[in-house]
């Protein structure tokens, strides 16, 4: 074995689009979270809809990405092998922390996308 063998062991080779599906799983459930919550917001509200319909759009969908976040720290080994990534000794750990630090930071940036319930009043004109 060279050096080259150290830095690139021979193993399965990783998805690509899977690799950056789950390094950005969090921001991606962010920004799903963000579309759904306040797109759906805004249509109950064009529709006319009770602004607690609206805000239950809101909460629905918050409490299931905090769900699939939660569950993505749990069961992190699982979600990388559903994404195309090797098991874990061929799995390279930088991967793994910076995929885990972008799921926490996205923990707290979907609380405050769905804290807006409790802190605005739904369907207010000029919103």
């Amino acid at each position: 074995m060279n050096r080259h063998d150290d830095f690139f062991p021979l193993g399965p080779k990783p998805s690509t689009t899977g690799t950056i599906f789950y390094l950005l799983f969090g921001p991606l459930l962010w920004a799903g979270q963000l579309t759904v919550a306040y797109g759906g917001h805004t249509l109950a509200c064009v529709r006319g809809s009770s602004p607690e319909l609206a805000d239950a759009i809101v909460i629905v969908v918050t409490a299931l990405a905090l769900v699939a976040l939660t569950g993505f720290l749990i069961w992190q080994d699982r979600c990388a092998r559903a994404l195309g990534q090797p098991a874990l000794p061929a799995r390279d750990r930088a991967t793994d922390s910076m995929a885990r630090l972008l799921v926490v930071l996205s923990l707290p940036a979907v609380l405050w996308g769905g804290a807006t319930v409790g802190l605005v009043a739904a369907c207010v004109a000029g919103r």
